[in-house]
């Protein structure tokens, strides 16, 4: 929404207009390259732990996606090429991932930082890294998957340091800090992927 005097309001939607193909596009570039949408070509990257793999697509039978470190993502889908089964499958993969490895690497922090949550959920979400609630259950965005794994772990540290601090004041940065000492830069970091 945009508020303005009542005379100006057909120059900005005019302008507005003129220019919504290269706001559009200049979004699409900016999400593009944090990874956070995906258009399938044969130029197409997929980023997992934090490193930038190709897709190959290949007509098959089925929608499916396989993935190995040495060749990167290849996904296999019948008829027509459409981006929605496959950014589904590629949300399982990540929520399937989220689940083999981050519980146990939830396990490792909570025995260092001598906070135990009682309970981890996986999910995808559109505006948090993570969260903690008041009953100390942890949920973690299975986005988190396309990050480096010094981003991960500063999330979880985040996240379990909410158990002891359910605020962001001093107290709860200095806890964040004696565990993640570059924690200034590991926010920097995610705010490029945010």
């Amino acid at each position: 929404m945009i508020k303005s005097p009542k005379n100006c309001e057909n120059k900005i939607a005019t302008i507005i207009t003129k220019k919504s193909l290269w706001i559009k596009k200049a979004k699409e570039r900016m999400l593009a390259k944090r990874g956070l949408i995906i258009t399938l070509n044969e130029t197409t990257n997929i980023y997992y732990l934090g490193q930038n793999y190709p897709l190959t697509l290949q007509q098959g039978e089925g929608h499916n996606l396989h993935f190995t470190t040495q060749e990167g993502f290849t996904y296999t889908y019948a008829r027509m090429l459409d981006e929605e089964p496959f950014r589904q499958i590629l949300d399982d993969f990540y929520l399937q991932k989220a689940k083999e490895l981050l519980p146990k690497k939830i396990e490792e922090w909570a025995k260092k930082m001598g906070l135990h949550p009682t309970k981890i959920s996986f999910g995808k979400t559109k505006s948090q890294w993570g969260s903690c609630s008041k009953a100390n259950a942890l949920s973690i965005n299975t986005s988190v998957m396309k990050l480096p794994w010094h981003l991960i772990e500063y999330i979880i540290v985040h996240e379990l340091a909410h158990i002891k601090h359910k605020h962001h004041q001093k107290a709860f940065w200095e806890l964040v800090a004696k565990y993640v000492p570059n924690t200034r830069q590991s926010r920097k970091e995610l705010r490029e992927y945010a």
